[in-house]
């Protein structure tokens, strides 16, 4: 950051380089593979004039993706592709008004609206998006804010809707071999003028402190997926020549999607002197319509709770110790319907299936029609801090993974019916030194 003598801006720079790589091998069928590597530098600028100030920047960004992938017909995915882009930003927060003289905040009203510009350069694609930010002081205890904004995405997940558990998430650029329009619930079809994915936010929320100690949030969103991309699950065709008479819903790598996401998070807050606790719920649901069927995606968790209790003791508080619970209700899954032999025809049409050996294949019932067993699990830790002066410190560090030794799944083999968990009850320890 760099604060030039004599001048009311701020300049602050960021460059960062990341790479992923994965890969999943199973029984039954090919390697998954997906690897992404990228960067991204940026400058930012804040301006201050008075009560308000105004903040702009550019950044640039590429990176790039190697993909493969076979879907449970044994269909092939492949992509490998460079992308960069480049984007520009302004906002400007206005401040109206004096809040009370006990509030937290001393103005009345903050807007805070926005644009940024963003050029996916590979795809020669240029997006406007706005956004818009508003908070207002109510009274001594009670805040209102707003947001909402449009925004894009080059970047697709990728997974596949037939594991019980999703083990394997890859990344690929938006690919541009995608379907010429958009079929939504209504069964009208809009035109796909580009493969960039694209969502509106909005999100409302009210602050109140019911006291000096405790602080009580509650939000609510929700999100419009106008177009997202996702592996075409019913490809039972690769799209080459052989077989440019089939339908494209049977031979297209990918199929444009819309969905929703919507819900509310509560969160309480109450810290004095040594004691600190958090807790916050959520309640959301997430529906994707793919032109055929509506359907929970795998992320669909209803209920979901995090709460952290934290307690201060010894001299100079030297001693901490905390407890964590986390629960989620359980993720879709899509039930198996039963088994069939499938004969591959290696040879040519002329093959002897009487005597062939069949390859053991999955009929698969309802897409994510199913739901797995709740998630909970309860981590207490002790810390203990010797301090020798203000810069130096050692800290100890005690935790138990799991206390209650539940057992929580991790993935489940269709084929052997077999189930594996997630960590049992795990002691750790750690101690870190500071200077």
């Amino acid at each position: 950051m760099l604060v030039p003598s004599g001048s009311a801006v701020l300049i602050d720079g960021v460059f960062s380089y990341s790479n992923y790589d994965l890969q999943l091998t199973e029984a039954d069928l090919a390697p998954r593979t997906s690897q992404i590597s990228g960067f991204n530098a940026g400058l930012n600028f804040k301006y201050f004039m008075g009560d308000n100030e105004a903040r702009y920047g550019v950044e640039v960004l590429g990176f790039r993706t190697d993909f493969s992938f076979f879907n449970s017909l044994g269909r092939e995915y492949q992509q490998q592709q460079n992308t960069s882009e480049i984007a520009g930003y302004f906002n400007y927060k206005l401040s109206f008004g004096h809040a009370p003289a006990t509030a937290r905040y001393s103005k009345r009203l903050i807007i805070d609206p926005g644009l940024r510009l963003h050029y996916y350069a590979s795809l020669s694609v240029a997006n406007i998006e706005p956004r818009f930010g508003l908070k207002w002081n109510i009274s001594d205890n009670w805040r209102f804010k707003l947001a909402a904004g449009r925004y894009s995405q080059n970047l697709v997940a990728a997974n596949n809707d037939r594991d019980v558990v999703n083990l394997f998430y890859g990344f690929l650029s938006s690919p541009e071999e995608l379907p010429r329009n958009i079929t939504q619930r209504d069964g009208s079809t809009r035109e796909v003028k580009d493969p960039l994915q694209r969502a509106n936010h909005y999100v409302a929320g009210i602050e109140h402190d019911v006291s000096r100690e405790l602080t009580a949030n509650f939000e609510v969103y929700f999100k419009d997926f106008r177009q997202v991309t996702n592996l075409n699950r019913n490809k039972y065709f690769n799209d080459t020549e052989e077989f440019a008479d089939k339908p494209d819903e049977l031979k297209k790598d990918y199929i444009v999607e819309t969905g929703r996401a919507y819900g509310a998070d509560m969160q309480l807050k109450y810290e004095k002197k040594k004691l600190y606790v958090w807790a916050v719920y959520s309640y959301t649901f997430v529906d994707r319509f793919d032109g055929i069927q509506e359907y929970n995606p795998i992320w669909d968790r209803r209920h979901n709770v995090n709460l952290l209790v934290s307690y201060a003791f010894g001299k100079f508080d030297a001693w901490k110790a905390s407890v964590r619970w986390n629960y989620g209700s359980g993720f879709p899954f899509t039930p198996t319907a039963g088994f069939y032999g499938s004969v591959p025809f290696n040879g040519d049409i002329n093959t002897n299936y009487a005597n062939s050996n069949a390859n053991l294949s999955t009929i698969f019932g309802n897409l994510n029609s199913n739901r797995l067993p709740d998630y909970a699990r309860v981590d207490p830790s002790v810390t203990k801090t010797w301090r020798f002066d203000e810069h130096r410190s050692l800290e100890l560090d005690l935790s138990v993974t799991n206390t209650l030794d539940r057992q929580n799944i991790f993935y489940f083999d269709r084929i052997r019916y077999e189930r594996v968990n997630q960590l049992p009850l795990l002691p750790s320890a750690g101690i870190s030194y500071r200077f």
